[in-house]
């Protein structure tokens, strides 16, 4: 005896009898899938990533992101990113993360959840301010909750490090300072030098020609004519 070809059922009843049925629901998103239907390729991704109506198989999963990517999906392009940053069914390759995380976040609509990662990526190890300023504007005119909070968390990042610049900067503006006063120093007491051998040259021709005492103190010469 034949067995009974099951057939597909609307996307809004599958979700109602996957507990029961889950092979009628997998026929059915998958022929939806096959239809171009986002939700249900949204849905296939789901249950294989997360193995509790079905085995878990990432492969598979991974399969159903890159059939809702090239549909310009943002979950599915968001996750394919995700799951290219992290090596899951894939090696890690973070150029290729980034390329899905840019796509979704280029999409004019959407949680703002690839341009928050964006910012994020670009702010860690100050590799790229207008970035990281770029897509947290992004972020947070997509109403992304996250990165208000992450906006705020930045903010006090950067007070601490400008206070932390402002400091050594100034310690660097001293010890410049104090290096140039140094050689100022330096530079004025080899001109007093100079000096005070041409004035004891005349102090000396003085003494021997008017009788002129001079006496030294610590630093400078006082000298008189005697009367």
């Amino acid at each position: 005896m034949d067995k009974k070809e099951i057939m597909p059922v609307p996307f809004e009843q599958a979700l109602l009898i996957e507990k029961t049925d889950i092979q009628t629901a997998l026929i059915s998103y998958k022929y939806l899938a096959g239809q171009k239907e986002i939700d249900a390729i949204q849905k296939l991704f789901l249950l294989y990533y997360e193995g509790k109506l079905v085995p878990q198989d990432f492969k598979e999963a991974f399969h159903w992101l890159k059939v809702g990517a090239g549909l310009d999906d943002e979950v599915c392009l968001f996750h394919l990113g995700y799951f290219y940053q992290n090596g899951i069914a894939v090696s890690v390759n973070e150029r290729r993360a980034l390329d899905y995380f840019t796509r979704c976040a280029a999409l004019p609509v959407g949680t703002g959840y690839a341009d928050l990662f964006l910012a994020t990526y670009f702010f860690e190890e100050e590799r790229d301010f207008d970035q990281f300023i770029f897509y947290l504007k992004k972020a947070i005119t997509k109403g992304n909750k996250d990165a208000y909070v992450y906006k705020a968390i930045v903010e006090e990042q950067l007070a601490a490090k400008l206070k932390e610049k402002e400091y050594l900067l100034k310690i660097a503006i001293d010890a410049e300072i104090q290096a140039r006063i140094e050689e100022e120093k330096a530079a004025y007491k080899a001109r007093l030098a100079d000096s005070w051998k041409a004035v004891n040259e005349i102090f000396r021709r003085k003494v021997l020609t008017n009788k002129v005492h001079f006496y030294r103190g610590p630093e400078i010469y006082f000298w008189h004519r005697k009367r």
